[in-house]
């Protein structure tokens, strides 16, 4: 399989203190783009 689901699944779990590469990336991204959670 390619890619990554749920992107929001990701993030939310990362915003709740999880340990998650994807969600981590996520927010990163959303640094860049200066877009609050």
């Amino acid at each position: 399989r390619l890619g990554v689901k749920c992107l929001h699944t990701h993030y939310a779990y990362f915003l709740a203190g999880g340990d998650d590469p994807v969600g981590r990336w996520v927010q990163s991204h959303l640094d860049a783009a200066e877009v609050a959670p």
